[in-house]
């Protein structure tokens, strides 16, 4: 039983974490997965009858997020992204999470800066998503050509 007021895990179940993104998913569909597989990533705060979010330390132990740590914003968006688009994600402060879902047919290329170059850029297939939460930057985005459709999802 842990201390008084501290929030437990109440169930931990690390089984089956893949999320399986297989398109075409809506919008709704790819936050109802997300939403599935960051469900596993709260405790139980009994005093406030609420979920906390976990977060891991660089030395792999769990802790209950800070209060600033929880997420209060979240902000959908879409994009064509072409052989053009440079800059697609502004940079945030407080930015807590971002997640990429390329839902076009087309492969797209994207950094985490403010340009990109195809020769350089990091792949993201059509049906993948790229997430992090360590990045309040910039992100730019292009395809080699032709067009693809690219959700964003950021979390402050």
């Amino acid at each position: 039983m842990p201390p008084q007021g501290k929030p437990e895990i109440k169930v931990a179940n690390f089984n089956n974490m893949g999320v399986v993104i297989d398109p075409p998913l809506s919008s709704k569909e790819v936050v109802e997965k997300y939403t599935q597989a960051l469900s596993r990533l709260l405790a139980w705060n009994e005093p406030e009858q609420r979920f906390d979010f976990l977060t891991v330390d660089t030395d792999g132990r769990l802790h209950v997020a800070t209060d600033e740590a929880k997420i209060t914003s979240v902000n959908s968006s879409q994009a064509d992204v072409t052989n053009a688009t440079e800059q697609l994600v502004a940079p945030l402060v407080g930015r807590k999470g971002l997640i990429l879902f390329n839902h076009g047919t087309v492969t797209v290329f994207f950094a985490l800066d403010s340009t990109v170059l195809t020769a350089t850029g990091m792949v993201l297939n059509a049906g993948v998503a790229f997430e992090t939460n360590v990045w309040n930057g910039a992100v730019a985005m292009k395809t080699i050509s032709g067009s693809s459709d690219v959700r964003i999802m950021e979390f402050s």
